[in-house]
């Protein structure tokens, strides 16, 4: 996630409505495996595991006004080694 650093206190802000939202709807939401993590002012990054592509939107969504998202899918390497393998089938 990026966002511009003089925005900083509205990040900070943000966070924490973003919180309490998610505490409210959990289902609405992919699972937090590694919560949010500064990479200095204006960088985050948190690692979500989804059951489906719209909780990570509602992620995307509450920030929207503030934030750039990137989503990076993540994969096992052995589990992506074998998707290789079926793509050549």
């Amino acid at each position: 996630m990026d966002y511009k650093p003089e925005d900083l206190d509205k990040a900070i802000e943000r966070a924490a409505q973003v919180r309490a939202i998610r505490e409210k709807k959990p289902e609405s939401f992919p699972k937090t495996i590694f919560p949010a993590h500064s990479m200095g002012v204006g960088k985050a990054f948190a690692v979500y595991e989804a059951d489906n592509p719209e909780q990570l939107w509602n992620v995307a969504l509450l920030w929207a006004q503030l934030a750039t998202f990137k989503v990076v899918p993540i994969l096992e390497s052995a589990r992506f080694h074998e998707l290789c393998q079926e793509m050549k089938e």
